[in-house]
């Protein structure tokens, strides 16, 4: 039976759409939990009197002695160092291109050997031919593919612009493999795979289940949060978030009144009282 609310039209919410709607409640915390502590940040380290800032352009390093440190670095069980790991995150970071799915193409590509030539004239972990070297040295100023930072640092850049323009990894794998010429042949043939974009997929899995299977997830509640908050900003921005959770709570428990499904029900009265509310 579905559930009249307030006079209007009965309304059917599936448990996709309300995880939707949980979803913006989160999100919602944690822009308000960044926005509190942008206002307590911002007071403390206000500089008292105006400067000029000269801006400066950088220039990509190699050296993994010079990047800032990642504030989580999860460093994979692969014959890479842990700096040259420490540097694959920062440029992965930049061209949001996922971790695992580099270490998976290097293993995939060279088996984590940098010196490797292949009689294609593929170089170093990521296998980078020939045909691009000289586009990439004037775009990067690359000097050396045998150079592990510099032939990482290519081959990130390549399927960034491979992931951007396809929005799809296995479809970027195929153009990083066969030039984005052989791959749009093989889309016009049907082929959306191939043996090395599937093998790259299914090592990425690997390495991904590996992060998680040592480094469980540690969840936090929005009480924990209040609590964090009390203890390092003061009682008012803790009473502050505390009612604005409080009310987008309410409004979850309003919204799951459209929804005709029982075990919905339930399960959103679960995570609100195992949140505290």
């Amino acid at each position: 039976m579905a559930t009249q609310c307030r006079g209007t039209k009965t309304k059917r919410i599936n448990r996709h759409k309300l995880a939707v709607i949980q979803a913006y409640i989160i999100i919602g915390t944690l822009v308000l939990i960044g926005f509190i502590g942008g206002l307590v940040v911002g007071r403390a380290t206000a500089p008292k009197k105006q400067v000029t800032v000269t801006e400066t352009v950088e220039v990509p390093s190699y050296e993994a002695d010079s990047l800032p440190v990642a504030e989580e670095v999860t460093y994979f069980d692969v014959p890479l160092s842990h700096s040259l790991q420490r540097y694959i995150y920062e440029v992965c970071a930049d061209e949001n291109v996922p971790v695992s799915l580099v270490i998976a193409m290097i293993d995939q590509e060279s088996k984590f050997n940098p010196e490797v030539v292949s009689k294609t004239g593929d170089y170093g972990l990521m296998q980078i031919n020939t045909i691009n070297h000289e586009w990439l040295a004037e775009e990067y100023r690359t000097a050396d593919m045998l150079d592990p930072y510099q032939n990482v640092f290519c081959g990130i850049k390549v399927i960034g612009s491979y992931i951007q323009n396809y929005n799809d990894y296995g479809l970027a794998l195929m153009a990083y493999n066969m030039d984005d010429y052989g791959a749009k042949k093989a889309w016009e043939n049907g082929i959306k795979s191939t043996s090395y974009s599937e093998s790259v997929l299914a090592l990425m899995q690997q390495y991904e289940q590996e992060v998680k299977d040592n480094h469980p997830e540690t969840v936090f509640s929005p009480r924990d949060f209040e609590e964090l908050i009390d203890k390092h900003m003061g009682w008012d921005c803790a009473k502050y978030y505390h009612n604005q959770i409080e009310q987008l709570s309410s409004y979850i428990r309003e919204l799951d009144g459209y929804v005709d499904d029982s075990a919905v029900h339930s399960d959103t009265e679960e995570v609100l009282k195992c949140n505290g509310y």
